[in-house]
């Protein structure tokens, strides 16, 4: 009998097994499967509004660099508008997902020639890629849907080429663009 029961109780999770997991809920959509959003192409209104929502992201993250100006005792500061890390940061948000306005805020700002409250030190020798860089009628929109898109492009450093990619989430209705990875490696 006990064997029997054992029997039993291996069929129905070998029946189970082989049936793919059925308790779950089919009215929700897990990301995955989510095909809603997805658009097979893309209009060249699409890959131009993109391209000029990047050109613009980074015109507004250089923005504060570029009106850093050198105090009285010689530091490189930004505007008065950003007087320590934190306004950075939420200026930076505007455009850029929350953890890349965090890392954009470290990489530009020195703390350590800072004083509180008075002023915010730049980094003002700070070079990093950009879409400016990029080498002519190399940008493409590589992915894209409603919620979702990646623009690449190369850039040539001497004789070497890098790809550089920008990764851009909106919301479901594809409005509020914010640039959330940006990547550069050699190809």
């Amino acid at each position: 009998m006990r064997l029997r029961k054992s029997s039993a109780f291996l069929f129905v999770c070998l029946l189970y097994l082989l049936n793919g997991c059925t308790l779950s809920n089919y009215n929700i959509n897990t990301p995955i499967e989510y095909t809603k959003f997805s658009k097979p192409h893309y209009t060249s209104e699409e890959k131009e509004d993109l391209v000029a929502f990047i050109y613009e992201a980074e015109a507004h993250i250089q923005k504060p660099v570029k009106d850093a100006v050198l105090n009285g005792d010689g530091v490189p500061v930004f505007p008065a508008e950003f007087k320590t890390k934190n306004d950075l940061f939420e200026y930076f948000q505007a455009v850029l997902s929350i953890e890349l306005a965090d890392t954009m805020a470290r990489k530009l700002s020195d703390l350590s020639l800072s004083k509180d409250g008075e002023y915010l030190a730049a980094v003002i020798d700070a070079k990093y890629p950009t879409i400016e860089d990029a080498t002519e009628n190399t940008i493409a929109l590589i992915q894209h849907t409603t919620v979702h898109s990646v623009v690449e492009m190369e850039i040539m450093e001497g004789k070497i080429p890098y790809r550089l990619q920008y990764t851009i989430m909106k919301n479901r209705f594809g409005e509020h663009k914010k640039i959330v990875q940006k990547t550069y490696v050699e190809y």
